[in-house]
């Protein structure tokens, strides 16, 4: 058995818990920056699928408001570029759509709840 009563061995103890506590302190630290990247990345998700609503919505209202000029129109060329505008309006919303991902891709990038 040790003795505790000798200085050596007490510094030596001291010594062996300090290595035991910072190899536990680099041990959470990396586990802590792994969760953080998880978070990160799921952010980066989220923040992605709102600039495509956003975007869509926009579109959107780029279609509505073609619609209503071609409502307000007063001469036949307006009209024309009313649909003009109304085409390509609905063909840029149509890329949009097409680029969403489906719901169970967006349901299996995010992790269980817990």
């Amino acid at each position: 058995m040790i003795k505790f009563n000798r200085i050596g061995n007490k510094l030596g103890l001291a010594g062996a818990v300090g290595i035991l506590l910072s190899i536990g302190m680099v041990a959470n630290q990396m586990m802590s920056e792994a969760e953080v990247d998880a978070a990160n990345q799921r952010a980066a998700r989220a923040q992605r699928v709102i600039d495509g609503v956003m975007a869509g919505q926009l579109e959107l209202r780029q279609v509505q408001l073609a619609a209503r000029n071609i409502q307000l129109a007063r001469k036949p060329s307006d009209v024309d570029q009313g649909l003009t505008d109304l085409r390509s309006a609905t063909a840029s919303q149509t890329s949009w759509v097409s680029r969403v991902p489906s719901a169970s891709s967006l349901r299996s990038a995010w992790p269980a709840t817990r």
